[in-house]
């Protein structure tokens, strides 16, 4: 009877219904916080959108003991669920502490409002799955901006030391170029004394931006085709069950109307 229970308890809890009920309270608090930041609105409502607060965080609390209550062990082997409960104890210690940025990782839950879309998730599934290749571009790409901004230190640092004059200034200049910050500014500065710089800042920016960066864009691109592609032999793999235990219902519902004639 409780092994029966608990198996009741754990569809219910993963039931459509329910989860559609939960994205609402979600959105309804990723609204309570944005409330929060009107001095005007906490002025006159304050009480009633904190006690809002904590009534949705209480609830979310109880959601999280259902699912693991029913699920057992299970729940953790689902990435979305020990998110869901990461987030959720970040929340109920920055309510307690109010630490700063323990209080800033509470808005992690807004994003599950947009986990419950099966597009969320699935590149949500890609980047993750083109992580380790993220990472190693990344490695990549911060060793080509370590060098330049090097590079770049050496040869303009005595002519511009605004733009240049250190370490870290230069790699301030170089990042600002690199998302099209002043660039036209930069060149002009530099080729006042250096009048062949700009060979420098297009090889720099032609492999940092044309080149680095899109190999972030490929890989995502073919993370989520990999994936895609995944999911779809997933599907076609179960086809056969599905439609087996369709005729299996058939049967039954079939069976069933005869014997109560």
């Amino acid at each position: 009877m409780k092994i029966k229970t608990i198996k009741n308890l754990e569809y219910f809890m993963e039931h459509e219904l329910l989860h559609k009920i939960s994205g609402a309270f979600m959105l309804l608090y990723s609204i309570i916080i944005g409330l929060k930041t009107l001095d005007n609105i906490m002025q006159q409502y304050g009480t009633i959108i904190c006690l809002l607060e904590k009534v949705i965080c209480a609830m979310f609390v109880v959601e999280i003991v259902l699912r693991l209550f029913g699920s057992g062990l299970k729940f953790f082997r689902n990435g979305w669920n020990v998110f869901d409960a990461l987030v959720i104890g970040a929340s109920i210690i920055a309510e307690s502490s109010g630490i700063a940025v323990v209080r800033v990782l509470r808005l992690l839950r807004v994003s599950e409002v947009l986990a419950m879309s099966k597009y969320f998730r699935l590149i949500a599934d890609s980047i993750l799955h083109a992580l380790p290749g993220i990472l190693h571009v990344g490695a990549l790409m911060l060793f080509m901006f370590y060098l330049s901004s090097i590079a770049a230190y050496d040869l303009f640092a005595k002519t511009n030391p605004d733009l240049f004059g250190s370490f870290s200034k230069s790699i301030y200049t170089l990042f600002l170029m690199m998302i099209g910050e002043g660039v036209g500014d930069v060149l002009t500065k530099v080729m006042t004394y250096h009048p062949y710089s700009y060979i420098f800042f297009v090889i720099f920016l032609a492999v940092m931006t044309f080149t680095v960066l899109n190999l972030f864009f490929g890989l995502i691109v073919d993370a989520i085709q990999s994936v895609t592609a995944d999911q779809a032999n997933s599907d076609d793999r179960f086809a056969p069950i599905e439609d087996r235990l369709r005729k299996i219902e058939d049967i039954l519902r079939k069976t069933t109307k005869n014997s109560s004639k």
